[in-house]
Parts: structure tokens; C-alpha cells; sequence
């Protein structure tokens, strides 16, 4: 993202095709964690979608390194939402 000026920046990650998860709530995603850990909670994996004959193709996650945070290059602070709903900020 390049601007001319200060502007904030947000993401928001919706999994349109939950009930495309393969193996119906579980499923590992290796190496989708910060720390390098797998991720396997369907509260953080999404469906990747089926096949054409409605087999489910897999599922997938991404992280966000927050202590890694920059912007023009230099450490910054990020905002974030977790918990139920997504209400807990930090």
C-alpha cells in the first residue's frame, strides 16, 4: 500500500465458504501461526471451497507477525480484535 499521506489501514477476514472446511470442523494448516505452530480450529482456518463434484477441497489460515508490524519501513503499533465476536481490542 503506498499513500502521500498518514492513513490508517484495516482487514477484516470472512470465510464465505465455512461449510466447504474439509473434514467437516477440523482440519490442520501447518505453519499458519506466528510462532510457526500449525492452526487447526475452524475459529481460525476457512473452506477453500469443492471440487466440481462437491468434494471439499481443504482449508487455509493466515496470521499477521504483530510484533513485526512496519509502516514506511519503520516498527509501528497494531490494532486488533479478538475474542467472541470479536469485541476484546488490544
Amino acid at each position: 500500500i503506498t499513500c502521500n499521506s498518514a492513513t490508517k489501514v484495516g482487514w477484516t477476514m470472512y470465510d464465505n465458504r465455512k461449510d466447504s472446511l474439509a473434514d467437516g470442523h477440523y482440519i490442520e494448516v501447518d505453519d499458519s501461526a506466528v510462532d510457526g505452530s500449525s492452526t487447526f480450529s475452524p475459529q481460525y482456518t476457512s473452506g477453500l471451497g469443492f471440487t466440481k463434484e462437491g468434494q471439499k477441497i481443504g482449508g487455509w489460515a493466515v496470521y499477521t507477525n504483530l510484533p513485526y508490524v512496519t509502516v514506511d519501513g519503520a516498527p509501528a503499533d497494531a490494532i486488533t480484535a479478538g475474542g467472541t465476536n470479536l469485541t476484546k481490542w488490544n
